[in-house]
């Protein structure tokens, strides 16, 4: 995919979360598109028991190996603001709609998947806490954040 639904630039603005701290820190992100945020490590091992199951129990077909989001799907800004909060990186996040970001391309209002031929994976944020605590994270970052 490659493309980016936030917007950075400096701030001379506190963070949101209040403590007087100016870091100048601030993150434009799209709040009115939905999805399924899901590790790799996840839908490579449903990759896996399904390649390796042979068509046993797991029948040809269209399979959505995705996190579980309940009722409440997350947009990019809910995302990017879990992110930070897990990350305990002070940002000031700014929610915009999808018309005030360029993009190339048209992106749908959701994209929410729903997994309902395999075992449940875990829920996005569970998924995002262990992917933020994980050395894979360390591998992929820049070392300044």
């Amino acid at each position: 995919s490659g493309s980016r639904r936030a917007t950075s630039r400096n701030s001379n603005s506190s963070n949101s979360k209040g403590n007087g701290r100016d870091d100048g820190l601030s993150l434009r992100v799209v709040n009115d598109q939905f999805g399924n945020p899901t590790w790799t490590k996840y839908v490579g091992r449903a990759l896996v028991a399904l390649l390796k199951d042979n068509g046993k129990k797991y029948h040809p077909g269209i399979y959505h190996a995705v996190s579980e989001v309940g009722k409440n799907p997350p947009s990019w800004y809910n995302f990017a603001e879990k992110i930070f909060e897990f990350s305990n990186i002070p940002i000031q996040l700014t929610p915009i709609p999808s018309n005030e970001f360029e993009s190339a391309a048209k992106r749908p209002t959701s994209s929410v998947l729903k997994n309902t031929k395999l075992p449940p994976l875990p829920n996005w944020e569970e998924m995002l806490q262990e992917y933020l605590m994980s050395d894979d994270r360390d591998r992929r970052l820049p070392k300044n954040i």
